[in-house]
């Protein structure tokens, strides 16, 4: 058999004499998956005793800005749900136009069936005729939009005389992106950036580095396509 031949013994002797001066492979990545467990064990026990100081002291779980990167910052966005935010404009006797937040509705959808049932039966709710509507204002996306069904044509059946007009922001904001999407060396360049955010936030130790490096008070910015003014932010 092979395993009884004088050949393999030799081998086996062979590997297990320079095993024992050298180390094997395997004893290398071991300790280096030992090393990593030990980390993030020490990772864990910080931020269980981080947790318990705070409750014990009955201290806030959230920092106190909203700065990316910066040791005092928190997570401000609480609500996983997305929502509807209710405004109304109108004008005074006097002529002097006000603006009034009304409150934040859980969304049941993105279509506009939906969306118009939620609207309707908010303002059915706080006393508002629809008719007395005269003007609506919201994004350019086809659900909101649609010249026929969308949210802006079904509420325009109920009330005709409430005249749609496009958010100025996010016609901006398109315009924005499409700019900076027609050149390819601008394409180039904010993908590269946001891959080098990507590679930095990514870890932990990496980020620490990175801010030990940059001046005090800058930071690294991903792109972020929600705001117009996002590609100019960035840079």
């Amino acid at each position: 058999m092979r395993e009884n031949s004088a050949r393999h013994k030799s081998s086996i002797l062979s590997m297990k004499t320079r095993s024992a001066i050298d180390g094997r492979l395997d004893n290398l990545l071991q300790v280096q998956i030992d090393e990593e467990i030990t980390y993030w064990r020490n990772v864990l026990k910080r931020v269980v005793a981080v947790v318990k100081r705070l409750c014990s002291r009955g201290l806030a779980f959230r920092g106190k800005n909203e700065k990316f990167g910066d040791p005092h910052n928190g997570n401000y966005y609480t609500a996983h749900v997305d929502q509807l935010t209710l405004v109304i404009r109108y004008v005074l006797e006097s002529g002097e136009p006000c603006e009034r937040f009304l409150k934040f509705l859980p969304s049941v959808g993105h279509k506009a069936d939906e969306m118009f049932s939620d609207i309707i039966s908010e303002l059915e709710t706080l006393g508002i005729n629809i008719q007395d509507c005269r003007g609506l204002s919201y994004d350019n996306a086809a659900n909101m939009s649609g010249l026929y069904n969308g949210l802006q044509a079904k509420i325009r059946n109920q009330a005709p005389f409430a005249l749609y007009v496009p958010c100025s922001a996010h016609c901006l904001n398109l315009v924005a992106i499409a700019a900076a999407e027609s050149c390819s060396e601008a394409c180039r360049f904010f993908i590269t950036l946001q891959e080098i955010y990507v590679f930095f936030v990514n870890s932990t130790q990496r980020w620490l580095k990175l801010m030990s490096e940059i001046g005090k008070g800058e930071t690294l910015k991903r792109v972020n396509l929600t705001r117009w003014s996002a590609r100019e932010d960035t840079c």
